[in-house]
């Protein structure tokens, strides 16, 4: 695959000049993994920065008793794996890909080199991993002062945003998330999510079907969110 044609769509490289651009994808090669294949492991040191290309992965932290918590599922053109390479510390987080997926992925001394020699690429990586720590800190504060159906309305706006495929005036997200793993993003239990799910529905913003979620009123979810 040429830099085009694997650049095409990525916010990451749009940001940047086309010579840097070139310097970053020459820098890197391109990884395959299969469904539910593990990039990185929670604990582990994260020796590579990752643009993913296709597919969708996971992002997620796991507790001692085995509970897990979604940070997010990164989409073509997000990038994961950039704070082992900042602090030399493990990954605070585990990446595993969610169906079959392609990355860029990136030596972390190679990124470091790239950064000291490009401006430019110094200051985009940065100005990304600020945006990261904002989305965080908003996590942080929904988990702290909003109520369940709140995230989760969120949550559902996210999914339209990115896969939800239009119809007519409505928005269509296919049900390929179990309860269990919404539940996991919005910070709450399966029984929780399956009341919250049910009171949107009552309230006129989604109809549930067994394979789909259809949102009736975008923008009206939206602002309950």
């Amino acid at each position: 695959m040429n830099m085009p044609e694997m650049s095409e769509g990525l916010e990451f490289f749009r940001q940047m000049g086309e010579n840097d651009a070139k310097l970053l994808f020459g820098k890197g090669s391109e990884k395959n993994f299969a469904k539910g294949a593990s990039i990185i492991m929670e604990g582990e040191k994260s020796l590579w920065f990752y643009i993913v290309l296709s597919g969708k992965v996971k992002i997620y932290k796991t507790s001692e008793d085995g509970r897990e918590h979604i940070f997010h599922f990164a989409r073509k053109g997000d990038y994961f794996g950039e704070t082992s390479m900042m602090d030399g510390l493990p990954s605070p987080y585990s990446a595993m890909a969610v169906t079959s997926s392609t990355v860029l992925a990136v030596k972390d001394t190679d990124l470091k080199d790239l950064m000291n020699t490009s401006p430019e690429i110094c200051r985009l990586f940065f100005r990304n991993v600020s945006g990261k720590m904002r989305k965080m800190l908003e996590m942080i504060e929904d988990l702290s002062f909003k109520n369940v159906p709140d995230r989760l309305a969120k949550i559902l706006v996210d999914m339209a945003d990115h896969e939800g495929v239009k119809s007519g005036k409505n928005m269509i997200l296919e049900r390929n998330l179990t309860l269990y793993e919404l539940a996991s993003m919005v910070g709450t239990v399966r029984e929780v999510i399956t009341r919250s799910l049910q009171k949107l529905e009552k309230e006129g913003y989604i109809t549930i079907a067994r394979q789909q979620i259809e949102i009736l009123d975008l923008e009206g979810l939206r602002k309950y969110s």
